[in-house]
């Protein structure tokens, strides 16, 4: 199990900060889903996080908004190059500039600026708040002074500086005072996007769009501007010169697009007086010229910054300063990417080399922007056009003439040839272009941030959209032979990038870190808390803008800039986990932007965060905000965790997510949340076992297996020479001699199972030993067994010791085969049921086509029969001892140990009367009307609900089968559906039971119950196939027939074959793999998994299932499987049935197209795989998910928040093994406890191939 776990005493609200005693590392709670209109139209925050041990509230905290007034000056109102304010775009609706545009131009030209500058005399004041700055003062007498370098990104730009007052005791920042850094020397600035602070304590940005483009702006080149109109938008950008109402010619003589588009730097000097500051405002021109995200530069020595690009067609650049912390010059390199993976793959995997651009400075580049003439460069200065001749695959491969080269330009390529000395000129005012031609990588498309780990030494960078030009061979979107290095698989909701450094921090090689999910089961409105909007995975990343990486804790920030999230997220990623937690969403519309985290300044810590452009109906009315999410505490001291430790006045249960198994020794290890927060009570967290198989107690061995008559059973290896598995083919025969652990060889060659499934824990009922639990223990094997195993609790450490093994004795009821979940039923008793193993029972009556004709012909099956010694014994002579039908049932076993906890009274039943099926288990819902849910792990699944007659008593009652009305599109996603309930009739156990044998003493058969027709093909083949008059047409396993009920066998139809007969009345016979089940008291919600939903699940699939009578269930093909969620209505029955969340196939984030993944991991790491067993924490509002996966490398469990909808992975088992029995058990003796085993492990892991019982923790309640 998962535990013990402390259960607390006292819940109330958190305060914050409170210092978790000897803690140590960072993390986060997810910030809740914005599922609510009232939710998308506020910014929502993690509740919480621990700081390096320091537990704390967190929330988004605002600065100052747009508009807002600070000492008589306006926050975000921008002023021209000469300090003047500048005219709102809906003033200039008579500019002939503007006139004489296009209406759609014209219409977005007018109407381009925020409204909020209408209050303020029809100014431009900006809600594209950016990237902030927060910069340490230098002024020693005034420590608690923080300087706010803020980028306004706008047509045109400002870039705003606010000095802060930090409170001490509180860390909230203030503003008292804005000044406007003057860049007019360097002609103002335009759309100023995201930015970093420098090593040097400066402001780095840059400008990104807004700029006309700079080859149509030379007369000389096909397709140039030739009016102001032309320009559309971009005309508001010359507000700043008082340029936007110039005609052209005037303008070109004072204004060229290269005065744009260049790194920028502030340095604020307070150190003589925080009140008249020194601003030094700077432009770059030595780094080259971009479409510029941000610059960073790396801490670390030697000194390397890189330089992002925003664009189709962008470039990947490197600028070396001659000096440190002096960017004014330098050699700049560009990127080129050799891509080692397959193209068309995933987001691709790359080697790099850098190609050199050659050194510059400042000074110089800005010098030859002007010419001798006094007019400015133009392109065709620095570049020759030359002509392209078609190549045999159009624009992908055609050729130019002797000096040319093919190069790709924006959205395309073209043929150029560099200009003698114009090598400096073309580098830095046309870097991307130019470094194409030198034969770097221009493919990169929407590179927006990029950040630094120092102990990792590696960037990360987002690539917000990987499509167009990073697509292969889409020549239109700047693809030619001679520079398409970049061939990724299409992803529409971007990636986030790894990079490891070399000794000269130049980055060496890239792959994926983490890729966003587009168009899947988890978007659009496929689950019933998506929005349509949602079109990539709410789970997961929407085209990343922002990264940004928290030294010291191990964690990147990534935050959005999209339309594919109905709210822009940030979010937090765990470099050693690889756990992804939302930790903010902005308003609706907004952009999350200026992602950047900020460590300790005087004792508090800041993730900047803004909101820009929100949605002008919102509570923000269109005005864009600085502000972080914090302040956060920095602690003092920091150790190794201890357990547990009370969080004062905390509430709420959390989990730390756990580790990832990336390596071999991890494969081969159980690992666990190292944490969690229980009700406010933190504790470390660790997968303890119980008891494992081949384990001793007390003289008896754990997990070896006994027959009806109490002796143990030959291991499968000794059955070498038994006729009836020499008989089968050598196939079937190696599969049946090799079946067993070889566990059993250490045992004198008996059945010892690595089998062990679900275990109840049940209360002691005996009052003077109340440190007494009993664990029921499934056995899933052929056969199988339940052993009891009494229990000691440690009561000072929750500790679970067994001290004697018991038998359950099913003898009465002919023994068990493979039992696989369960559940503990509201009255204290372990509930189960029999899955697999059992010969086909139509198969076994000699009167249906293609039924057995030997026992060979029961394949591996043969060895269930060893409980019953029949295993070696002739067809016929097996029929007259034993049917199918005397398995497949629901199990239950009280423990009795009133009297004694020594000599225990334990019942052993099988319930007759609630049908039979492939049982995964059987889930009694603890409040009134009592109703429970059966689940039928088969390919063509029935779901089934029992009503006992009398409360906490399965003898008897009524039995009825799910009619699944599919509301959503049949084909799409996981589907939703109304639910109604089709009786199969009541009955009772010893009714059922008798009618397994007939008067004649044979057992019934299923022509007894059935007549079976012929089918006449339809014009679809089996799917629309005829029967004749009083024949239906039924689905049974993998197919359908013609079936006719035979007179007065409702009762035994019902209960022996009840998939069979509930299609035949109408029910819902398409389920496949309908595993686990659970109940939540308070949502009044059951949940359940679907482990691969395909074959039957899918639409017309004939030979799956599929009859267009029956044809109720029509989902989209997913092999990870899908957790349902189905609300009850009054009577506790299910109502409605919608998907949760739902694995994602063969993506981005599996196989091996990440370099943390593996091939095995066909199902995204980040989310589930053929979830398996589920359980709800209920007090907690938490619902646990196991997995049973061959598409994860290991199988996880995973905690589902039902309010943030945060999926946290807290175990993972060994290699090859499958995590079973998934199970919360809630506070016994003030302990609480996750039950997980681990079921037939790798044989050459450290567990030998035994299998366990265990849980996480204990948890201290």
């Amino acid at each position: 199990y998962l535990g013990p776990i402390k259960v607390p005493g006292v819940e109330a609200e958190p305060t914050q900060p409170v210092a978790i005693t000897k803690a140590t590392g960072t993390f986060f709670g997810e910030s809740p889903y914005p599922e609510t209109s009232a939710a998308q139209q506020s910014n929502l925050a993690s509740p919480w996080m621990v700081y390096k041990g320091l537990f704390q509230k967190m929330q988004y905290t605002e600065i100052i908004r747009s508009g807002q007034k600070v000492d008589g000056v306006t926050f975000a109102e921008l002023l021209d190059d000469s300090g003047k304010t500048m005219p709102h775009s809906s003033e200039l609706g008579s500019v002939a500039t503007i006139t004489g545009m296009t209406d759609s131009n014209k219409d977005k030209t007018i109407g381009y600026d925020a409204d909020i500058g209408k209050d303020h005399s029809n100014t431009k004041v900006s809600n594209m708040e950016d990237f902030v700055s927060l910069l340490k003062t230098r002024n020693t007498g005034s420590p608690n002074t923080v300087w706010a370098v803020v980028h306004l990104e706008d047509r045109p730009a400002n870039i705003q500086v606010v000095r802060l007052k930090q409170n001490p005791g509180t860390g909230l920042l203030t503003p008292d005072k804005i000044f406007h850094s003057d860049f007019s020397a360097d002609n103002g600035v335009i759309a100023t996007c995201a930015g970093s602070v420098s090593p040097w304590n400066t402001h780095l940005g840059g400008e990104e769009w807004g700029v006309p483009n700079s080859m149509k702006w030379d007369s000389a080149v096909e397709g140039a501007y030739k009016t102001t109109s032309d320009l559309a938008r971009d005309v508001l950008s010359l507000r700043h010169l008082g340029l936007h109402d110039d005609d052209l010619a005037t303008i070109k003589t004072q204004w060229t697009p290269y005065m744009h588009r260049w790194v920028n730097e502030v340095t604020i000097d307070d150190s003589a007086s925080v009140s008249s500051p020194v601003i030094t405002a700077t432009k770059h021109y030595s780094m080259g010229r971009y479409s510029i995200e941000l610059p960073y530069c790396v801490g670390d020595f030697p000194q390397v910054c890189y330089i992002t690009d925003d664009s189709n067609t962008g470039v990947a650049a490197m600028f070396v300063p001659d000096k440190a912390n002096d960017l004014s010059s330098g050699e700049l390199f560009a990127m080129k990417a050799i891509q080692t993976s397959e193209k068309g793959v995933g987001g691709g995997m790359f080697d790099v080399e850098w190609v050199s651009l050659g050194s510059a400075n400042n000074t110089y580049v800005k010098s030859l922007m002007t010419k001798s003439d006094g007019s400015f460069i133009k392109f065709t200065d620095m570049f020759e056009i030359g002509t392209k001749t078609a190549g045999a695959n159009g624009d992908y491969d055609f050729t130019c003439a002797t000096g040319f080269k093919a190069t790709v330009v924006d959205d395309g390529a073209m043929c150029l040839k560099l200009k003698t000395g114009m090598e400096i000129a073309a580098s830095r005012f046309e870097t991307r272009i130019y470094a194409a031609y030198k034969g770097a990588s221009a493919q990169w498309r929407k590179l927006e941030g990029i950040t630094w780990s120092k102990n990792r030494k590696e960037m990360y960078f987002a690539i917000s959209s990987a499509e167009d030009s990073m697509e292969h061979q889409l020549d239109s979107e700047g693809d030619h032979k001679e520079g398409d290095h970049i061939g990724v698989e299409q992803n529409k909701c971007g990636c986030v990038y790894r990079a490891p450094l070399d000794a000269n921090n130049r980055i060496k090689s890239i792959s994926p870190l983490i890729c966003g999910v587009y168009k899947h089961f988890n978007s659009a409105d496929k689950l019933g808390h998506t929005d349509a909007k949602d079109t990539c995975d709410i789970h997961n990343i929407a085209n990343p803008d922002n990264v940004a990486f928290m030294n010291g804790h191990d964690i990147l920030l990534i935050g959005e800039d999209t339309s594919k999230h109905k709210n822009n997220a940030v979010w937090a990623y765990d470099m050693e986990t690889h756990a992804l937690t939302r930790i903010s969403t902005v308003v609706q519309q907004a952009e999350t932007t200026g992602v950047w985290y900020v460590e300790n300044i005087n004792g508090w810590s800041y993730i900047m965060n803004q909101v820009q452009h929100p949605d002008p109906d919102s509570t923000y009315g269109g005005a864009g905000t600085v502000g972080y999410l914090g302040p956060i505490k920095v602690p003092g001291v920091e150790a190794e965790p201890t357990q547990p430790v009370a969080i004062t006045k905390a509430t709420g249960t959390f989990f730390g997510e756990s580790p990832y198994p990336e390596t071999s020794a991890a494969q081969q290890s159980n690992l666990a949340s190292p944490w969690m927060v229980y009700k406010g009570l933190f504790q470390k967290m660790q997968y303890t076992e119980i008891i494992r198989s081949g384990q001793k107690v007390d003289g008896v061995t754990f997990a070896e297996l006994l027959d009806d008559s109490g002796k143990t059973m030959p291991h499968s290896s000794e059955l070498g020479s038994v006729a009836t598995i020499t008989g089968m083919t050598d196939s079937n025969k190696d599969k049946t001699i090799g079946y067993d652990a070889d566990i059993g060889k250490d045992h004198s060659n008996t059945k010892v199972s690595n089998m062990e499934d679900f275990v109840s824990l049940l209360k002691t009922r005996n009052t003077g030993s109340p440190n007494t639990v009993w664990a029921v223990v499934h056995l899933e094997d052929r056969p199988a067994n339940i052993q009891v195993v009494r229990l000691k609790q440690n009561p000072g450490t929750g500790l679970l010791t067994p001290d004697k093994i018991f038998h359950s004795d099913f003898s009465a009821d002919n023994g068990v085969i493979a039992t696989c979940a369960g559940s503990v039923s509201p009255w204290n008793t372990h509930l189960g049921g029999e899955e697999w193993g059992v010969p086909n029972s139509m198969k076994w009556d000699s009167a249906v086509e293609g039924a057995y004709k030997t026992t060979s012909d029961l394949a591996r099956d043969v060895l269930s029969l060893r409980h019953l010694g029949l295993h070696d014994d002739d067809l016929a002579t097996i029929k007259t001892q034993w049917t199918p039908y005397m398995h497949r049932w629901v199990n239950e076993v009280t423990i009795d140990d009133s009297a004694s906890v020594s000599s225990p009274v334990i019942t052993a039943t099988k319930h007759y009367s609630m049908g039979r099926y492939s049982i995964e288990l059987p889930y009694c819902v603890g409040d009134f009307p009592q109703v429970c849910y059966i689940t039928d792990d088969s390919n063509t699944g029935v779901a089934a609900m029992f009503v006992p007659d009398k409360a906490n008593d399965l003898s008897s009652g009524e039995l009825f089968a799910m009619k699944a009305i599919q509301t959503s599109e049949k084909g799409v996603g996981g589907g939703m559906f109304d639910v109604e309930w089709v009786s199969l009739g009541s009955a009772n156990n010893t009714y059922v039971k008798s009618l397994m044998t007939k008067s004649d003493g044979s057992f019934i058969k299923f022509t007894d119950m059935f007549e079976i027709g012929t089918k006449t093909a339809g014009a679809n083949g089996d799917y629309d196939f005829t029967c004749a008059t009083g024949f239906k047409a039924t689905v049974v396993d993998d197919g359908a027939m013609c079936l006719k009920l035979k007179t007065g066998m409702e009762i035994a139809a019902s209960r022996f074959e009840t998939r069979i007969y509930a299609a035949y009345k109408g029910a819902s016979a398409q389920w496949r793999k309908l595993e686990g089940i659970t109940w939540s008291k308070n949502r009044k919600e059951m949940y359940f998994a679907i482990s691969s939903a395909e074959d039957s699940m899918e639409h017309q699939l004939d030979s799956e299932g599929d009859h267009k009578e029956g044809d109720h269930i029509g989902v989209e093909q997913n092999k990870c499987g899908c957790v349902y969620r189905a609300p009850l209505d009054a009577n506790n029955r299910i109502k409605s049935i919608s998907p949760l969340i739902c694995g994602v196939y063969k993506h981005f984030n599996s196989a091996d197209k990440l370099g943390h993944t593996d091939a095995k991991d066909t199902c995204d790491i980040h989310n589930i795989a053929n979830p398996d067993n589920v359980a709800f924490m209920n007090g907690h509002d938490i619902l646990l998910i196991g997995e049973d996966t061959s598409k994860h490398k290991n199988n996880a469990v995973w905690a589902y928040d039902m309010e943030t909808h945060a999926l946290t992975r807290i175990s993972t088992v060994v290699q090859q093994a499958e995590t079973t029995g998934v199970w919360y058990v809630e506070n016994i003796n003030g302990w609480s406890y996750i039950m997980n085993q681990v079921q037939h492990p790798d044989p050459d892991s450290t567990y030998g191939g035994a299998g366990t019982v265990g849980y996480l923790g204990p948890i201290k309640v």
